[in-house]
């Protein structure tokens, strides 16, 4: 009887347990977790089952032991309550998560989809606090888990981040497509039933992307609303999204903001794209906002390739808002089809947007190399390094900017190409050159239309029939990195290439602090000035990331001396407004920690920056509110 009973109790015990609601650390997988104990669960589909069955009742982590294989669609749409969720790897594991459903869903389309409970439209759960952080370290920036579809997986299955998903942050991962999908990462707002749906303050953050690219039109990052007769735009969208520092491959888009688009972040992006067909490819492309009024930063990306046989931008913009494009580098145009050599090839078009819709765009301190393509073509080509077409409801601010047309071929070609009335286009301060300018090879600097449809080849005609960048050069450029477009260190002495420092555009595209007057162009230093980094900063010095980014209201920043020294540690808007000065003093040698609420300030990307002497570093972090 003894033995029935406490077999009893240890089988009570056993149900009570699963019972309770999920608290703390938990591991998923096959492998043994720290400590020789064996992991919770199985697959990260179990993982969430136990959160619906159980609930939460707090911060909850769900460490991946090992790889794993999901044959189940895994959808996360929990209210939280405040709560965080976070999966990420064990520590020192580096896991694989497989999803090889081979069966597509009946209704929602995806792999992993936050934002819903189940494949059931009627099933959307506003979602928040969920962090997906690929390193396997605390705080850690390391890429060590991997996403991926197996060749056989439903082609609609992809990773999703779907209607009410507010405050989710997917970072540190590699998401690589292994079936014909067209997404690798899709968010999607949508209204129905009179209700919107739309995610709020969603970070997608250092993360290698990788759609498939055997896939016509794959894309890496898709921001489209949910179409069909049940669903309508939503009528407002009030969070910010903000695509950060991500590593990105596609095959025709890279970042394609295509429907339903809030304020928008777009930053410290590396994008190549190859298209290896005749379909138009894009680096990044907006399409559609809900009003002129939205705000969409694209500042400090780097497109290294732009493969297409047809069409290919850099960026094209077309969707109305007001934009910011500052510290931009373009370049890695290639043509993959010999044989039909009419293409039209572009840095960063400006397009007509639909009626009545406006763009405003201030594009400052961009760098677009047109570089040579190796190959004869015709008069009908269009390669052209920065064009905002015409129409009264564009207006184009342009300043700092560099564009190197090197194009060698006999297409028709241009550095710039506005059309419009010169007084409404304020354009000055560039560095605008043409390598090799030719009207036999319809190789030009410039053209105006209005200007009585001339074209130009040198900057004295361009100013005298445009009346446009008085203040402007044209002078040769030589770049240490053609991919990068870093200035050569001959060009430290071309005083040509400066220009003043511009309140809105007070860092460069790595976020070092410009000098007045500063280069032009997306870095503020040549090469030979030794491009300052995190590992080659001042002994002296050493200022760590903040923790967390994004954050909400606080953060913590740290930093380290080396020796007794006095510094000062302040924050700034991206424009060089000063926010706050956290601290002005002597500190002794050691790691020092300083707390920042931003409780008073709007979402948005910050600068701080730590100085000592002539030492000085500078980070970016986030808001998100």
């Amino acid at each position: 009887m003894r033995y029935l009973t406490t077999a009893l109790l240890i089988f009570v015990f056993a149900i009570t347990a699963q019972a309770q609601p999920l608290l703390g650390t938990y591991y998923v997988g096959t492998n043994e977790a720290p400590g020789g104990q064996d992991p919770e669960f199985s697959t990260l589909y179990d993982a969430v089952q136990a959160l619906y069955t159980r609930g939460l009742d707090g911060n909850v982590q769900l460490l991946i032991t090992g790889d794993l294989e999901e044959s189940n669609t895994v959808f996360l749409g929990i209210d939280t309550d405040g709560s965080t969720i976070t999966i990420k790897p064990a520590p020192g594991a580096s896991p694989l998560i497989t999803f090889s459903a081979t069966d597509g869903n009946d209704n929602i389309n995806g792999a992993f989809v936050i934002g819903a409970e189940q494949d059931d439209w009627s099933a959307l759960v506003p979602t928040s606090n969920i962090i997906i952080d690929g390193s396997n370290q605390e705080e850690g920036t390391s890429r060590d888990l991997t996403f991926t579809t197996t060749a056989g997986a439903a082609t609609s299955n992809y990773f999703r981040i779907l209607g009410s998903a507010s405050n989710v942050e997917w970072r540190n991962t590699n998401i690589i497509m292994g079936q014909e999908s067209f997404d690798a990462l899709l968010i999607s707002p949508l209204r129905t039933n009179g209700i919107d749906y739309t995610p709020t303050n969603v970070t997608v953050a250092n993360n290698h992307i990788v759609s498939k690219q055997t896939r016509t039109s794959s894309r890496a990052i898709n921001v489209w609303g949910v179409t069909g007769d049940d669903f309508e735009a939503p009528e407002t969208i009030d969070g910010s999204l903000f695509l950060l520092d991500n590593e990105i491959e596609a095959r025709r888009y890279g970042i394609w903001l295509r429907e339903y688009t809030g304020n928008t972040v777009i930053s410290g992006n590396t994008i190549r794209i190859n298209e290896e067909g005749t379909l138009a490819a894009y680096g990044i492309l907006t399409e559609n906002a809900l009003s002129d009024q939205i705000e969409i930063e694209i500042s400090n990306n780097a497109i290294t390739q732009l493969r297409a046989g047809r069409v290919i931008k850099g960026m094209s913009l077309v969707a109305s808002g007001k934009y910011t494009l500052y510290n931009n580098t373009i370049t890695g145009f290639e043509v993959n089809d010999t044989a039909d050599p009419v293409v039209e090839f572009y840095g960063i078009h400006v397009e007509t947007p639909p009626q009545p819709e406006v763009i405003n765009v201030s594009a400052y301190h961009n760098t677009i190399l047109m570089n040579p393509l190796g190959q004869t073509g015709d008069s009908g080509w269009r390669y052209r390094g920065f064009q905002s077409n015409s129409n009264a409801r564009i207006t184009v601010d342009f300043r700092n900017n560099i564009l190197i047309n090197a194009d060698d071929t006999e297409a028709t070609s241009f550095a710039y190409y506005q059309f419009g009335v010169a007084s409404t286009i304020p354009s000055d301060y560039n560095n605008i050159f043409v390598v090799a300018p030719s009207s036999d090879n319809h190789t030009w600097f410039g053209r105006l239309s209005g200007s009585g449809g001339e074209n130009f080849d040198n900057i004295n005609d361009w100013r005298s029939n445009t009346t446009l960048d008085v203040n402007s050069s044209s002078v040769a450029v030589v770049f240490d990195d053609e991919s990068l477009l870093v200035l050569d260190q001959e060009m430290e002495s071309v005083n040509a290439l400066k220009a003043p420092r511009l309140s809105a555009v007070m860092t460069d595209i790595i976020g070092e602090q410009r000098q007045d007057p500063t280069f032009k162009g997306a870095w503020s230093t040549p090469a030979s000035v030794s491009v300052p980094s995190i590992s080659d900063m001042p002994a002296t010095i050493s200022l760590n990331q903040n923790y967390p980014n994004p954050f909400n209201p606080t953060t913590t920043l740290t930093f380290t001396l080396t020796e007794s020294a006095p510094v000062q540690l302040s924050v700034y808007t991206v424009d060089g407004r000063l926010v706050s000065t956290l601290l002005r003093d002597v500190r002794a040698a050691g790691q020092h920690t300083v707390s920042f609420d931003a409780s008073a300030l709007s979402s948005g990307i910050y600068i701080y920056q730590l100085q000592s002497g002539s030492s000085i570093e500078t980070r970016k972090m986030t808001l998100i509110k």
